[in-house]
């Protein structure tokens, strides 16, 4: 099967800014054996820093989030003698957190001139199958060519998370998920943004996206932005600790945490933990009867439930066996999410305090809100 190209002159133009960060080498050689791993891509920094692209603390973040990732990578690729070869001098500056750097976002652009990962091949042909040239979807509008930069640097970036996970393990190295998820977030919120700005997920293609995106990342299109003000919200009324019992790949995790609040986060099966699958906050292998629920029962705890599944008690089990005074729940009104008796007993049982609705997919129908306890169970 011939690798698809992506064609972006018209990109060029629309993204001056870009031109400041360069690309780093991209070289491989072939695994040495069944065994060795080999990453096809490899993030680098550079030491120019656009302010017009990134805010401060972004930058600021990013840089560590860089050096972080780059130094794990080198280690896990010493400790296997590994295949993939990458400029060492940009990886040691970037590894001071108190350097002005920021990391490139041209290393995602250039993987697929290297390889094509999974997710992205599996991605391109799902849009190919909906008659739209990838070259299309390039030039299109400014917003919804945006978009779909975003995208593709979201898909490429699970491909390399994945393949990075693995080399942690097979190294021995356990899973360091945290310089991989500062970077997932940051890439997740400038998708949303590019999808707000244009003002949707282009139809033309958000099937595709959605399915590949809600699995490697989230299902919901929240921003950071949108999370602070549910931490906001929730500190209004004495919250300041966040249970996630179906975490999944912990994205909102990471963002809840980034927001002040304190988080745990488990899940029966972690995303982390299944064959090609993503982490980006620490999540406990956990089933929703092993979870303490008498340590989340004070007033200062709240209940997180994410998309729970429409075909399963899950949701409703975990709304059952809390026993504190607030749900912060991510859904719709039951086409999608939750089970039929998880919204009768969210109707029963519970009142709502405050709403938010965000960007959606096409065809979907969910916010956020915050339910306050109304009254105890029997």
């Amino acid at each position: 099967m011939a690798r698809p190209m992506l064609s972006r002159p018209a990109l060029a133009s629309r993204f001056r800014w870009r031109e400041a960060l360069a690309a780093p080498p991209l070289l491989r050689r072939p695994p040495s054996g069944p065994r060795s791993w080999s990453p096809r891509w490899a993030p680098a920094a550079s030491p120019e820093l656009c302010e017009r692209c990134l805010p401060r603390a972004a930058a600021a973040r990013l840089a560590a989030a860089a050096g972080l990732l780059t130094g794990a990578l080198l280690a896990a690729r010493a400790s296997r003698n590994a295949s993939v070869l990458c400029d060492t001098g940009a990886a040691s500056e970037a590894a001071s957190h108190d350097a002005p750097l920021a990391p490139s976002l041209t290393w995602l652009q250039a993987a697929n001139e290297v390889a094509c990962g999974p997710k992205l091949a599996a991605f391109l042909a799902a849009v190919a199958q909906t008659g739209l040239p990838t070259d299309e979807a390039a030039e299109a509008s400014p917003g919804e060519a945006a978009c779909w930069e975003a995208a593709l640097d979201l898909v490429r970036f699970a491909d390399f998370a994945g393949t990075a996970l693995v080399a942690q393990r097979e190294a021995h190295d356990g899973e360091d998920v945290e310089p991989l998820g500062v970077m997932a977030a940051w890439l997740h919120g400038r998708f949303v943004s590019a999808a707000v700005a244009a003002g949707h997920v282009p139809s033309s293609w958000s099937s595709a996206c959605r399915n590949m995106i809600s699995g490697a990342y989230a299902f919901p299109l929240l921003s950071d932005s949108e999370i602070k003000t549910v931490a906001l919200e929730l500190g209004r009324r004495g919250v300041f600790r966040i249970l996630d019992p179906l975490a999944g790949t912990g994205l909102h995790a990471r963002l809840l945490r980034e927001a002040g609040l304190e988080v745990e986060a488990s899940d029966a099966l972690p995303a982390a933990r299944c064959p090609g699958g993503c982490g980006w906050f620490r999540v406990e292998p956990r089933t929703l009867e092993l979870v303490d629920w008498k340590a989340w029962a004070d007033h200062d705890a709240a209940l997180l439930l994410s998309w729970p599944p429409r075909w399963s008690a899950a949701g409703e089990q975990a709304l059952a066996s809390f026993r504190g005074s607030f749900v912060v729940f991510i859904g719709d009104r039951g086409q999608w999410t939750g089970s039929s008796a998880f919204h009768a007993v969210l109707a029963e049982e519970w009142t709502e305090v405050w709403r938010r609705e965000v960007l959606r997919w096409p065809h979907m129908q969910d916010d956020v809100r915050i339910f306050e306890r109304r009254r105890w169970p029997a």
